[in-house]
Parts: C-alpha cells; structure tokens; sequence
C-alpha cells in the first residue's frame, strides 16, 4: 500500500506490517461471547476463596496485546515495535534486545493460558469502531494492535468455550464496591508500588489481615519509577516474594503493569487467589493514574 503513514517517523518496514495487519484483520471475526457480568465475576472469585482453590483474574489491555502478537502474530517487525514501546512505557525507555521483548511476549502467554478469567481489550463495539479508522488516521498503531489482537486472539482460542471471559479491560473498576466483600475476614497480601501506610489503611478499611505485602519498582509513564525498573532487573526477587507470600485462601492483589499477569499466575499457582486490578489499587491509595480518574472518582473510592 502506498497510503501515507499512520504516524511520522515510523520505520518503513513496521509501516508496511502495519498496513498488512490492517488488510488482513479488520474484517475478521472477533470474540461474540458469552461475557460474564461483573458480580458473576465476583461470585466465581468468592467460591475459589471459599474452597482454598487456586483462581488468577488478568485483564488484557493494549500493552498485554501487543505481547501477545509479539508472541504469535507472524509479524516480527511490527511485534517487536509494538512491545518495545509498550514496555519502554513502563519500565523505562531503553533498547530491548530481543531475548527480553520475547521472555515479556511467553511470560504474558503463559499467564493467559493459565488464567481463570479473562477480559478483553474492547467491548465488541468499540472494536467495530476502532477499525472502522482509516488505517491514515490512527495516531498510535501500538494502540491499535494491541487492542485489536486481543479480540482476535481470544476469537481464535473460542474462549468462552474453554473459561470465563468479561467483556472489557475495565473489570478492575466494575470491582470496586464488591472487593471490600470480597476482602472481609481474608489473608490479604498486596503488590504495588503504593507503600505499607495504603497497605495497612486497605487491610482496615476491608476488615482484612494483611498478610504479607511485596513492594515493587512503579510505572515510568506514572512518573512512580525511580531506581531499578520491575522489569526484567527486579521481577525475579518480586517473583520470589509473590510465591512466598501466596497460600490457599489467600487474596492477592496485583498492580504491576504487564507484569501482574505472571505474577498472578505465579500466587494461583501456590493456590491463592490472584486479582490483576491495576489501576484500581492506585484509585484506593487515592493517586489518579488515568484520565477518568477525576477528583470526585478518586474521594469516592479511596480508602
């Protein structure tokens, strides 16, 4: 195609992936469901901590799709321009070799596959509406991939056949006022950057027990990161901690970018149960990370 590119200054052979991307999987079948609701969400959450079995809650967002293509979408070139710059977003701009752009992309295909619920980047709507975007008008083709190949990607696994599916990203905010439920009486353990105070005001506020709490690097985009980045130079000690602190009947709380996907899958697989909820942790501690996080939301949910 010789249409003008998506976005200055992209290399010529991610622009032709990403024009070929587009030819071939904008008219492609996506995910139909069935979608679970989110307090049927909560309910199978509630019944693995019931029985002390093992369950791990991820949500997939643009970033976790740009290192599921990365792992399987045939196109290296635009793969690895995808999640490298996912990745430089999180964890620092650097230049990531490929050994470490293809342990995030296994890392994050392997927690899909051992998940027990998952949610999709786009409602199917709002994927209709995406790729309806002249393939010229997209201002950030990682976006665009990475939300799109999840729809796809779960389209071709037919998961609802095979485990829970929710029909977008914002499950962790759907949540909010059933974790206090979810938490009360519980072995809590929490993972984030946000510090022992929050921790411990969260563990009251829930009238949980904190069990153990495991402190890691924040996100370069929060502007949280300062020292060594959670990836790849601290997630083997965090990974560590995780599967110490994790046990049967315990609940245990992810904020960790793309991380968290593994590292759920590593709580679920001591047998807790592990929640991916990102974002919401923050919105808990009271520090809007995202743009609909607005004053009112924040006092409204903060503990």
């Amino acid at each position: 195609m010789d249409s003008p590119p998506p976005r200055r200054g992209l290399p010529p052979a991610v622009k032709a992936e990403y024009f070929a991307y587009r030819e071939r999987w904008d008219a492609s079948p996506i995910l139909p469901g069935p979608f679970v609701t989110a307090p049927e969400a909560a309910g199978l959450i509630r019944a693995a901590l019931a029985q002390g079995e093992p369950f791990s809650m991820i949500r997939l967002g643009d970033g976790e799709g740009c290192a599921l293509f990365h792992a399987g979408g045939g196109q290296e070139v635009l793969g690895r321009f995808v999640l490298a710059r996912c990745m430089s977003n999180q964890f620092g701009p650097r230049d990531w070799p490929g050994e470490e752009l293809d342990r995030m992309a296994a890392l994050m295909a392997g927690a899909c596959e051992g998940a027990s619920l998952l949610t999709a980047a786009r409602r199917p709507a709002l994927h209709a509406r995406l790729i309806a975007e002249p393939p010229t008008k997209v201002r950030d083709i990682r976006d665009f991939v990475g939300s799109t190949w999840v729809q796809h990607w779960m389209a071709m696994q037919d998961l609802p056949a095979r485990r829970p599916v929710y029909p977008e990203t914002w499950l962790h905010i759907a949540l909010l006022p059933l974790l206090p439920g979810l938490g009360a009486g519980r072995d809590l353990v929490l993972v984030s950057c946000r510090g022992p105070d929050f921790h411990a005001r969260l563990a009251a506020a829930w009238g949980a027990r904190l069990a153990a709490e495991v402190h890691i690097p924040g996100a370069a985009s929060n502007g949280d990161l300062t020292g060594e980045p959670l990836f790849p130079d601290a997630f083997p000690r965090v990974q560590e901690a995780v599967r110490a602190a994790a046990g049967p009947g315990r609940l245990v709380l992810v904020a960790a970018g793309l991380c968290a996907k593994p590292l759920c899958l590593d709580a679920a697989g001591r047998g807790a149960v592990a929640l991916d909820l990102g974002s919401a942790l923050d919105v808990l501690a009271g520090r809007p990370v995202r743009g609909y996080q607005t004053a009112d939301f924040v006092r409204k949910w903060r503990v």
